[in-house]
């Protein structure tokens, strides 16, 4: 959920890069007159468009659950995988190419999988980091315990090759830090803090550093 909305904060902004098709009249300011789109202070009301989430069938169900709740489950676009069970790269080139060119919907997000549940596969991170790249889409890893690879040198150049074109990653040190189901400890990164700020912060001043209160649902 934290990725979904983080996500649309940062590409739905008047300064972002996928300058949504939306009613004028839906995007009034303060004093009742026109100003820019942007998701955090007018939400989806306003879109002719669907923004768009993709996944695969190897997708934690999560992802689905919360973009249900969140913009409908209208919005979620599955992508073909590979003999492997890994999210094809060019499956999802062709999907988002070919919901661009139709005008009725938004790619804005793309949920790649390290160490996926139902499998333990982890997608080809570099491929579709470059596809997201392409089309300007935010591309958010779901690495609940395949991400503790990234701990380990050689693991990390075996398995997670592509991993710095995420622009966010969820990770849960409970899942394999400590004993499974010891509470809760998940952890969500991403190298867009503006972005998280202008999603979360209420308090119309500066977040210090340690102050994940206005950095977090």
């Amino acid at each position: 959920m934290t990725a979904m909305i983080v996500a649309l904060t940062d590409r739905l902004s008047a300064q972002g890069p996928l300058n949504p098709n939306y009613d004028p009249a839906l995007c009034l300011g303060a004093n009742g007159e026109p100003e820019p789109y942007d998701y955090w202070r007018h939400g989806s009301v306003p879109l002719r468009v669907r923004p768009t989430v993709y996944v695969s069938t190897q997708t934690h169900a999560s992802i689905e659950k919360n973009t249900r709740n969140l913009l409908g489950v209208a919005s979620i676009r599955r992508v073909p995988v590979t003999d492997d069970l890994r999210m094809d790269a060019k499956a999802l080139d062709q999907a988002m190419s070919g919901d661009i060119a139709s005008g009725k919907y938004l790619p804005f997000l793309v949920v790649g999988s390290v160490g996926a549940t139902p499998s333990g596969i982890i997608d080809p991170l570099a491929e579709i980091g470059d596809v997201c790249h392409k089309h300007n889409a935010w591309f958010h890893l779901d690495a609940p315990w395949g991400g503790i690879a990234a701990f380990l040198p050689d693991l990390k150049q075996q398995c997670l090759s592509g991993l710095d074109r995420a622009d966010s990653i969820t990770f849960d040190p409970r899942k394999t830090l400590v004993p499974l189901g010891a509470g809760g400890a998940g952890i969500f990164l991403s190298r867009h803090r503006k972005s998280l700020s202008r999603a979360f912060n209420v308090s119309d001043s500066y977040v210090a550093p340690h102050d994940y209160a206005y950095l977090s649902l």
